[in-house]
């Protein structure tokens, strides 16, 4: 296993052992969660080949033999590296172009559950100074209901959306949100409230919408669009601490916006797939 990942799950085993005794309800499960995330997911990858730069290369070589998901994860680097700040508005922006946007569309077109994922979890594809707005009526988006929308439809396309993901693990190991069957059970028990995950319903069908009659305004696709982040930030803004208790995000690394309070970081992903290239390291940027 990665060192770093082996750490991390030695120092999450630590942490749970200090604030969890075997009277506690969940203690069986979290001790099951630990367990499944101390498995070996890098067997037959060198130390060498688990760094950033081999990563790259991996998404490469997948993206010039046509993975769709690999497409979609070089676009998401390329734009942030392209964010530059604006002395006027004290902005980060940039514009992603007409090839960037056709590259999106034919992600979508393809139903690869893989891209799907990581273009909800690529939080600052969707990041705009007017706000993001969708459908119809061009709602303003919450992002948790957003983020979860394009997951939803992951799992429906074939993404393994199981109540032993590594995502789900994660959550019941170190918060005890544990006994979902699956990610959608996951949401309605502990991801989101009510609201939040009608309105996760809600987006998935206006995405599924956008991509069956082409109707890419919908989602905010129709025209290639300029990422704006605030200023002082390079990619991936963390929002402030809200006063409930937050769901720990386990992404390798997080696509965070600067959110009021109720719109918290990202949900976990619904899956870890077996079909992706290589499960990126920890420093890798995302995706997801």
């Amino acid at each position: 296993m990665d060192q770093r990942r082996t750490t991390q799950v030695e120092k999450l085993r630590q942490d749970v052992a200090t604030r969890v005794t075997e009277t506690d309800p969940t203690y069986a499960q979290r001790q099951a969660a630990l367990g499944r995330l101390s498995e070996n997911r890098c067997q037959g990858f060198s130390e060498s080949q688990l760094t950033d730069t081999y990563y790259r290369q991996m998404l490469n070589e997948a993206a010039a033999q046509g993975s769709n998901a690999a497409r979609v994860a070089n676009l998401i680097l390329q734009i942030q590296q392209r964010i530059v700040p604006s002395l006027e508005t004290r902005q980060r922006t940039a514009t992603m172009t007409g090839e960037e946007l056709s590259t999106l569309r034919d992600a979508l077109n393809s139903g690869d559950p893989e891209a799907l994922r990581r273009l909800g979890n690529a939080w600052t594809l969707w990041q705009r100074a007017e706000g993001m707005h969708v459908g119809t009526n061009q709602e303003t988006v919450n992002m948790p209901a957003w983020n979860a929308a394009w997951n939803l439809l992951s799992c429906d396309q074939g993404a393994y959306c199981g109540g032993d993901t590594r995502a789900l693990d994660m959550q019941c190991a170190s918060l005890g949100y544990c006994g979902a069957t699956d990610f959608n059970a996951f949401l309605q028990q502990y991801g989101l409230s009510p609201h939040q995950y009608q309105l996760a319903i809600n987006y998935r069908e206006t995405i599924r919408a956008a991509i069956n009659q082409q109707q890419w305004n919908l989602i905010g696709l129709g025209s290639p669009p300029t990422i704006t982040l605030p200023g002082g930030r390079t990619t991936q803004p963390t929002p402030p601490p809200p006063p409930r208790k937050r769901l720990q995000s386990i992404f390798a690394s997080s696509e965070n916006s600067s959110l009021p309070h109720d719109e918290a970081p990202p949900l976990p992903a619904s899956s870890e797939f077996p079909q992706q290239i290589a499960e990126a390291p920890q420093s890798a940027p995302e995706s997801e």
